[in-house]
């Protein structure tokens, strides 16, 4: 007597089921690729911007003719400093139909990170006014640029204005805390690192960042418990078991600390913090034949770097090797005074960002005892103000071509060449230090 009925059920069942059939074919796939959308804006928010690629990809994959992902992947690799990811997720976008306007600002705002403001900054006022939920994006590339044309107070100006209008927004305080952290006024730092984990707890990079000031307070312990939640969040970044590391050994617990230093190396082979704080640990246990070949990889990476040459040179003393490590030593000493000589013209800068003579000295410094990147940010930073600074230009030169950047050396070559050719020209860009 119940076949009827049963008979009834399964039809509403394959009726059903063909309806199922029919929405996952048309809306799945969009429905797919807005869920892995979701998944890859939260992942920017968290500022794991690879994760947040593979997710757009993905969604890409799903929906080819959405041109969200495109773009959204185009600012993923803006942020990382991929210029051809970049390029081709913008082309990508602009095939698909997606906004022009929005695409024009993306590449504005390439240009403003990276320290082209010469070119962009007049578009700021109306970018801030009619930025809309790009407003945090235009901000800290804007800030970026600002920072590495070492336009301090600029830069300073728009995180405060980002902080107050969007105060749950972690970056601004991220961007504090590597300020003071960069100006060795760690205790504002690791403030500043506070806040922003207070916003966003799982944000990365910030917990390693406040370990690394924590040590440089010597509060080993706060830095251990800092360190023990970064590896936690971040098990694949050799950075968070560095810094571990680092915080076990300050507190001599030396074998768990070595341990630390060899799973970043198993992560990164040739994991630069490691490294060094290997060779510096094998140099406080009397072990310099160790010590000397993960020391001198170090400087093959950073030969710049004065806490790598003094490790070194300590090595190569302790293993008899004087005359050797006599030069990292005299490197040392000159590296002091240049960066002695270097905070004394960002003393000056920080009253007159304007001074060119103290931003070439700087860059030319920096080549010979610092960062090349950094030597070339303050060097074009002195193009920017002059840009018939002769000698910058030269310097530019060599160093791309030192590089192997034929393109970029030829560059300058042709506005050197220009420049000289120029009739009456007047020597603007000979160095007259500023009076001190």
């Amino acid at each position: 007597m119940n076949w009827p009925f049963r008979s009834q059920i399964g039809l509403r069942l394959i009726v059903l089921s063909g309806i199922l059939v029919v929405v996952l074919t048309f809306f799945g796939p969009a429905l797919i690729a807005t869920c892995r959308t979701m998944v890859a804006e939260e992942a920017m928010y968290a500022g794991d911007y690879l994760t947040a690629i593979q997710n757009l990809n993905s969604a890409q994959w799903w929906q080819p003719s959405n041109a969200e992902p495109a773009f959204l992947t185009a600012r993923c690799y803006r942020r990382i400093g991929d210029t051809i990811g970049m390029t081709d997720s913008l082309k990508l976008a602009a095939r698909l139909g997606y906004d022009r306007q929005k695409l024009d600002i993306e590449q504005t705002l390439y240009l403003a990170q990276t320290g082209e403001l010469d070119r962009v900054a007049g578009k700021l006022p109306s970018l801030l006014q009619h930025g809309g939920d790009d407003l945090p994006a235009i901000c800290e590339a804007y800030a970026n640029g600002f920072l590495s044309n070492h336009q301090l107070n600029d830069a300073i100006q728009i995180l405060n204005a980002w902080a107050a209008d969007f105060p749950a927004d972690p970056r601004p305080h991220c961007a504090f805390g590597l300020i003071y952290k960069n100006a060795g006024q760690f205790i504002k730092a690791t403030e500043s690192f506070r806040e922003a984990i207070k916003r966003h707890p799982k944000r990365k990079g910030v917990r390693i960042q406040i370990s690394e000031a924590l040590i440089s307070l010597h509060r080993y312990k706060e830095a251990f418990v800092e360190a023990r939640q970064a590896v936690a969040l971040e098990p694949e970044n050799p950075d968070a078991f560095a810094v571990l590391g680092q915080a076990l050994y300050n507190s001599d617990q030396v074998d768990k600390a070595q341990s630390a230093f060899s799973n970043a190396l198993g992560l990164q082979s040739d994991h630069f913090k490691s490294l060094l704080a290997l060779g510096q640990l094998h140099n406080d246990q009397g072990q310099y034949s160790t010590a000397i070949p993960l020391l001198s990889n170090c400087l093959k990476q950073k030969p710049y770097n004065v806490d790598v040459r003094s490790a070194l040179g300590t090595a190569l003393r302790g293993a008899g090797k004087n005359e050797e490590a006599v030069q990292h030593f005299e490197y040392c000493t000159e590296a002091s005074r240049a960066h002695s000589r270097i905070r004394s013209n960002l003393d000056r800068l920080s009253r007159d960002s304007q001074l060119v003579a103290e931003r070439f000295e700087n860059g030319q410094l920096m080549l010979q005892y610092g960062s090349p990147s950094e030597a070339v940010d303050w060097l074009r930073s002195v193009i920017r103000l002059s840009p018939d600074h002769v000698s910058a230009h030269k310097a530019l030169a060599s160093f791309y071509r030192s590089v192997g950047d034929l393109e970029s050396a030829e560059k300058h070559d042709d506005i050197i060449a220009l420049l000289d050719d120029a009739p009456g020209k007047a020597p603007t860009d000979v160095y007259r230090p500023s009076e001190r």
